[in-house]
């Protein structure tokens, strides 16, 4: 089968990538394998630090702040880096394609963790698997549908089902007077139609890198969503932004986590990966996220757990073990 060399972006060695069949993603290495466990933890903490960030701060504002701190540190990198960043011109229309979907899923992701609890937020979030892995099996046919992956779609859609169902019935837990972050059930569909917002997401992005360098798209994915953010800010939440007694320390550490961490480092990482391996084979790690979300949740925001709600987060974790740790199927193994 012919091969041609291909040098990759600057932040990765050369190598030789053939001319296999989308259904036969190449095996996960070492380095890729903790690449996509470290930032499956790393996203885990999300919910919680935005928790702490809308404390003080409106949660679109919030989400304004973080993404010029992404905008700006990427910035930073690709100056020292010598990498170049202004699109060509059949590079626009894909960037603004995945700039608008990053507007919408962060728009609904931040609203819908305002609107429920950290820890409602990550289990919900994770069922994003479910749209990943059927796009993947009609739409795209980069990978199959075994008795496997099916069993962990059962599963995770439990643990949905179990979630929702210990949502709290107000319309904005804002309404309810509490020493913790209460959920709500307007919250929790929010977080699943941000989910699904999210899967789309993911394969765009996947088909966008083979195209349009990572670190660019990265780029341009965060500048693009500053202005709209700032304008429905403006619109919805005032002058809150501009006000700097809203920025106390923990508010932050927070946004300096979201844009930082989170905004640049995992997104970036994640770009990569999605460069050579399939978006299944790089979500097979987050079954630890839902785990590690309750784990974050409960500690430093002391949201109650009930015996549902650990179910629910076990069922989700089992759900994508399996969905995404299966073996290829004989339709996937002949392409």
């Amino acid at each position: 089968m012919p091969c041609r060399a291909v040098r990759q972006p600057a932040l990765w060695h050369d190598s030789v990538i053939c001319n296999l069949p989308t259904s036969q993603p190449p095996r996960l290495t070492l380095l890729a394998t903790a690449s996509a466990l470290l930032i499956a933890a790393l996203w885990a903490a999300m919910p919680t630090a935005i928790k702490f960030s809308a404390d003080a701060l409106p949660p679109i504002a919030g989400a304004t702040v973080r993404f010029g701190i992404a905008t700006f540190a990427l910035g930073g990198w690709c100056v020292i880096t010598g990498q170049k960043l202004w699109p060509r011109r059949n590079e626009i229309l894909p960037l603004a394609f995945i700039g608008l979907l990053t507007f919408i899923q962060i728009l609904l992701f931040t609203l819908a963790v305002d609107w429920s609890s950290a820890s409602h937020a990550t289990i919900l979030l994770n069922t994003y698997i479910f749209l990943v892995i059927f796009l993947e099996h009609f739409v795209t046919k980069t990978d199959r549908l075994t008795i496997l992956k099916a069993l962990g779609l059962i599963a995770c859609a439990i643990g949905a089902l179990l979630t929702l169902s210990a949502s709290g019935f107000t319309e904005f837990p804002q309404a309810i007077e509490r020493t913790f972050d209460s959920s709500s059930l307007t919250g929790d569909l929010t977080m699943l139609v941000s989910a699904a917002v999210l899967s789309i997401m993911i394969l765009a992005t996947k088909m966008t890198v083979q195209t349009v360098p990572p670190i660019k798209l990265v780029f341009w994915k965060s500048t693009l969503t500053i202005p709209l953010f700032l304008t429905v800010s403006l619109y919805f939440e005032g002058m809150f932004i501009f006000q700097t007694e809203n920025y106390t320390q923990p508010v932050l550490w927070s946004l300096a986590y979201q844009g930082i961490i989170v905004s640049t480092f995992c997104f970036v990482v994640q770009t990569r990966l999605l460069q050579r391996y399939s978006a299944t084979q790089i979500s097979s790690f987050n079954f630890s996220t839902p785990l590690f979300g309750l784990l974050f949740a409960v500690l430093l925001r002391h949201d109650p757990v009930t015996m549902l709600l650990a179910i629910s987060g076990f069922c989700i974790a089992i759900g994508i073990y399996l969905s995404t740790n299966s073996r290829p199927s004989k339709a996937a193994n002949q392409g």
